[in-house]
């Protein structure tokens, strides 16, 4: 147990940092700081270690972080419970090195699920600061990684985050639960690296406490947002989600995006339900110029059923090449004033593919259903339906492709017996 105000430091200047490790079976940090740092020199930080089975921070920091050329440490924390409020997990290469960041890993002791990890405006962090972060070579699979592993993930004000400026690849995050709930929050990897060699965006994995191939429970969004992202030469990452109830409310979002040269990441989840309410999952590229990069595509697919109510897919590439949408469920897909759009708004590339697929599909309310494109290059072709579709339902609804300047792609409508217009 830590009092108030309480610093626990491992430091040096150019030689290596110690580590920290704690053992106990309750720790409790208010407004402390638990830290491993090297200030500049070639050596590496510690690492910071908490063998605990119920962590309690408030107000407080833990962290690990490089001034030099060394990395900086990793961060373990090893719980049966974790709750955190007003605080910060991070692992750092700053504005001056040349090194990586260390991983974050929060786990029970013998690498299974923690029962809960509880997050209230606070942070977990990875970040490569400066333009030469993460030039020196390592052979450590794990470095920059976020691993959480519990049966509960809760959210509330809060971040997850990695991020690049370097060379070195912002974090992978490989969030595995029973249970996400995330209320007015963020997970997020990008890179503004710029150069030669820029760092990519890492991936964002979400899925089961037992990693693959097990599936989460729940996912649920309220007013917060998952996003990969570039606006540099580096790649966006990629997001994956593997839930079996998936739901996006009040203002929520899962997005891959480009400002420059990068592809934007593609976006793909499998889910036993999938409800959207009036928001978007999204996957665009803004940079204008001819080398801009691509936009990721959108692979959504149920064993049982996709509803999407007033929310919308798109894919949007302003220079870039489009990106597609696939949509496939093995009962129904339904759309209600819902918008699935695969555009691109100028250059020479060619628009995404629009697909939808299911046994039942309903198309009501308004919604769209568009490919199309601005710029020089063909729109994308849109297919509603295949061969093991039973019913197809179009109420006050279009399916359209455009194209202002070439050729509009192909639009084929299918169903084994009902076709309702």
């Amino acid at each position: 147990s830590s009092a108030a105000s309480d610093v626990y430091k491992r430091q040096a200047v150019d030689g290596a940092a110690g580590g920290i490790e704690v053992s106990a079976d309750e720790v409790v940090l208010k407004d402390a700081m638990i830290s491993s740092s090297v200030l500049g020199g070639e050596k590496d930080a510690g690492q910071v270690r908490f063998n605990v089975s119920h962590l309690a921070i408030a107000g407080s920091t833990v962290s690990s972080e490089t001034k030099g050329a060394g990395d900086a440490g990793s961060v373990f924390l090893n719980v049966a419970t974790l709750e955190a409020q007003g605080s910060q997990i991070s692992s750092s290469s700053t504005a001056s090195s040349s090194g990586q960041p260390g991983s974050i890993t929060i786990l029970e002791a013998g690498a299974g699920p923690a029962d809960r990890v509880a997050l209230t405006g606070s942070q977990i962090l990875t970040q490569i600061q400066g333009a030469e972060g993460g030039r020196r070579p390592t052979n450590a699979e794990d470095v920059g990684q976020i691993q959480i592993v519990a049966d509960t993930l809760r959210l509330d004000g809060s971040q997850i985050s990695g991020t690049t400026a370097g060379i070195g690849d912002a974090s992978v995050m490989r969030l595995w639960a029973n249970e996400f709930a995330l209320q007015g929050s963020e997970i997020s990897s990008s890179t503004s690296a710029v150069g030669d060699t820029p760092g990519d965006a890492g991936q964002i994995f979400i899925r089961g406490a037992h990693g693959v191939p097990s599936i989460a429970s729940k996912l649920a969004l309220v007013d917060s947002e998952i996003r990969t992202g570039t606006t540099g030469g580096g790649f966006g990452g990629e997001i994956q989600i593997d839930a079996v109830d998936v739901s996006l409310s009040e203002g929520s979002e899962i997005s891959a995006s480009t400002a420059n040269t990068g592809s934007a990441g593609d976006i793909t989840a499998k889910v036993g339900t999938l409800s959207s309410e009036g928001r978007l999952i999204t996957s665009g590229s803004t940079g204008a110029a001819f080398d801009a990069g691509a936009a990721g595509s959108i692979t959504l697919n149920a064993p049982d059923s996709i509803s999407i109510d007033r929310g919308g897919l798109t894919t949007v590439a302003n220079g870039g090449a489009g990106g597609s949408i696939d949509v496939s469920a093995s009962n129904a897909v339904s759309l209600a004033a819902a918008e699935v759009l695969a555009t691109v708004q100028g250059g020479e590339q060619p628009g995404g593919d629009v697909t939808l697929t299911a046994r039942e599909i309903q198309l009501t309310d308004g919604t769209a259903i568009e490919a199309e494109s601005e710029g020089t290059g063909t729109a994308g072709a849109v297919a509603i339906g295949d061969a093991g579709t039973e019913s197809l339902r179009l109420q006050n609804s279009t399916v359209s492709t455009n194209a202002a300047k070439a050729d509009g792609g192909n639009i084929n409508v299918q169903a084994l017996s009902l076709i309702h217009i």
